[in-house]
């Protein structure tokens, strides 16, 4: 070949691998070059979860040599764009100025909508270059994928029984409305068994007795079966493939129903618990206060408490800020009591009564200096009532009067009460035989306790008066409210045997001296 042709030949590719670089080049105005911007990403794909955000670091280095080209400035505009309408990307800076040798850091930021579905999309990354100089530019793109993921999509529970094993049956019954309607009948069918059989079984063991564990199934059962059936429907919305914002609906209301659901049967369970409970402890336990009375007590702060944690489980549920609701009960609760202080004051002093049990119910006291005797008719939350034990008069009394008064109680622990017999015979009377005259009024009687439960009737010498020697006797009889009769029949007893045995009661007599005066003889 001759070195013309040769020659001819090797301008021919030349030009037109010069045609081809062209035809295909970003479009460009000058003389700035893709290379000269390196773009550096710290993640191969990002990662958002539906209704949360995601964060990513972008370094746009400016590669050229700052010691030769200190006037080599870039100027970028960045632009960010996610395919999906559901997810937003937003950058923290859209304009830069990079100097050569230099690096500036961009933070890209998406966020997932709530009802996003789980998908991958693509990041589209646009970068423009600019030359301040020349105004010439290049646009670098980049494209980044974006997985998203959502716990409302049905994933792999779509078209499957109970959202795990595919469904075998022939067509039209293997489609998903088909699947999801089979996956119902066995939630239901489950609640049923937990529900009648699981649930009797379990209450077996700490529930001997038929009729509790009965009593608790009734309560509770039909509660549970609810629960369950709730999961179901959830459940078949994504085996049937329902849309994100359905399954979330779904499962707002089924939370707030469990909710509910599960303080129902707290308070179903507390209250026979607790009833039960406190029956035992009164039967076989010696527990000073412990009984039955205390049940209203122990249901008022149950349901106090059970209520309260519900109610701020469901505003959690709901999407508001219990730090929020919390400060401003606080403060609402401040304002109540400084306003209620008398309610507040009366209410606690219930719960004290009723804790401390100075008295209950049937119980004769006596409250503060009033020598007057009640009898308790009722203990409550704000008030209790009294009856006059003398004149049956009925009325009521804060709890914090009560509370700040000396209670004495006559009849705390038993109805037997010690009483006093008091007698006076002449001063030439046996007194040996007249305390036992006494004493044997007092073991005739019956309603006298002899038994040695409580001290035995004894007598003694207790004065000596103007006219007669005083005797005492003490004894304790069964019944308090009968103490001031029995008292009056062993007087009228005694004195019967002090007439049969000759000894006078004397009565108060005064020996007068008159002395005549003569008047020769002063």
């Amino acid at each position: 070949m001759r070195p013309r042709d040769l020659t001819f030949i090797l301008l021919s590719v030349l030009l037109a691998a010069s045609m081809l670089t062209a035809a295909f080049s970003e479009p460009s105005d000058g003389s700035a070059e893709e290379s000269d911007i390196s773009i550096i990403y710290n993640l191969d794909y990002l990662e958002v979860k539906a209704g949360g955000t995601s964060t990513a670091h972008i370094v746009v280095f400016n590669i050229l040599d700052k010691a030769t080209e200190e006037t080599e400035v870039r100027v970028v505009y960045i632009s960010a764009m996610v395919d999906d309408g559901h997810v937003e990307s937003s950058l923290d800076k859209t304009m830069i100025v990079v100097n050569p040798g230099e690096h500036e850091d961009i933070t890209l930021t998406l966020h997932a909508d709530p009802y996003s579905r789980d998908t991958t999309d693509n990041l589209m990354m646009s970068f423009k270059v600019v030359d301040p100089d020349d105004k010439t530019f290049v646009i670098i793109e980049d494209e980044l994928q974006v997985k998203v993921s959502s716990s409302l999509s049905s994933g792999s529970a779509y078209n499957r029984i109970m959202g795990v094993w595919e469904n075998p049956l022939p067509a039209p019954f293997n489609e998903p409305l088909w699947t999801a309607a089979i996956s119902f009948a066995i939630c239901i069918l489950a609640g049923l068994i937990v529900s009648y059989v699981v649930l009797p079984l379990v209450l077996h063991v700490p529930f001997r007795r038929k009729e509790r564990r009965a009593e608790i199934v009734e309560s509770v059962g039909n509660l549970i079966l609810l629960f369950v059936v709730l999961s179901g429907v959830t459940l078949c919305l994504r085996i049937g493939g329902g849309g994100e914002y359905l399954v979330s609906v779904s499962q707002t209301v089924s939370a707030v129903m469990f909710i509910m659901i599960g303080a129902l049967v707290a308070w179903r369970l507390y209250r026979v618990v607790i009833r039960f409970l406190l029956s035992d402890l009164a039967k076989n336990v010696d527990l000073k206060g412990i009984d039955e009375s205390l049940i209203p007590l122990f249901k008022m702060l149950g349901k106090i408490g059970i209520a309260t944690i519900a109610v701020a489980a469901i505003l959690a549920t709901l999407g508001f800020n219990l730090y929020a609701i919390i400060t401003g009960a606080g403060i609402a609760g401040l304002a109540v009591s400084l306003g209620a202080q008398s309610m507040l004051q009366q209410f606690f002093s219930g719960v004290t009564l009723l804790i401390t049990r100075p008295f209950k119910p049937g119980d004769m006291i006596r409250l503060g200096t009033d020598a007057a005797m009640l009898r308790v008719r009722k203990v409550g939350m704000m008030n209790s009532q009294f009856e006059n034990w003398e004149n049956a008069e009925l009325f009521c009394l804060p709890n914090n009067m009560v509370t700040s008064s000396r209670i004495i109680n006559m009849t705390g622990e038993n109805r037997a009460y010690r009483t006093l017999v008091y007698m006076n015979v002449a001063y030439d009377t046996d007194l040996k035989r007249a305390q036992d005259l006494m004493m044997e009024a007092a073991l005739e009687h019956p309603h006298v306790l002899k038994d040695g439960s409580f001290d035995k009737p004894s007598t003694r010498v207790t004065g000596f008066l103007d006219s007669s020697v005083e005797l005492r006797l003490a004894i304790y009889v069964d019944e308090f409210e009968d103490y001031a009769f029995i008292a009056g029949q062993l007087r009228w007893a005694i004195f019967e045997k002090f007439k049969a045995n000759g000894i006078n009661v004397p009565f108060p007599q005064r020996d007068v001296h008159i002395y005549r005066h003569e008047a020769g003889n002063e």
